[in-house]
């Protein structure tokens, strides 16, 4: 029997449509915060962060894994070991982490989830 310690889960919490969305964001610091962090697993839950993800593919990360049920997959992929990074817009911030929620709770390998904020342009 293989131990199978679960990854890291990272949550990037952009502007909701309401807020500017992802054109409020600071891509040249949002690449520099997200310089150091190496994950095996990208997803985008939305569309918004689905193309501000498509934007940092090959510099950040070398593609987007998943978009679809990205919550759900996200979550799949560090319960299995992996470390993951998933883009989602603050208007549905609420809805992810009540899903990673139930599905930690369904589980023995509970996975740490980290939230992480974009940085947004001033003024």
């Amino acid at each position: 029997m293989v131990k199978l310690e679960p990854g890291r889960l990272a949550i990037l919490s952009l502007p909701g449509p309401a807020e500017g969305g992802i054109a409020g964001v600071d891509v040249t610091r949002l690449r520099k915060a997200l310089a150091g962090l190496k994950p095996r697993k990208v997803g985008a839950h939305g569309t918004g962060a689905t193309i501000l993800a498509r934007r940092l593919v090959g510099d950040l990360f070398p593609t987007l894994d998943f978009t679809f049920a990205a919550d759900r997959a996200a979550f799949n992929a560090a319960e299995r070991g992996l470390d993951v990074l998933l883009l989602v817009a603050r208007d549905r911030l609420s809805e992810v982490m009540q899903s990673f929620e139930r599905l930690n709770a369904a589980t023995l390998r509970r996975v740490p989830v980290t939230l992480l904020e974009a940085p947004e342009r001033n003024g």
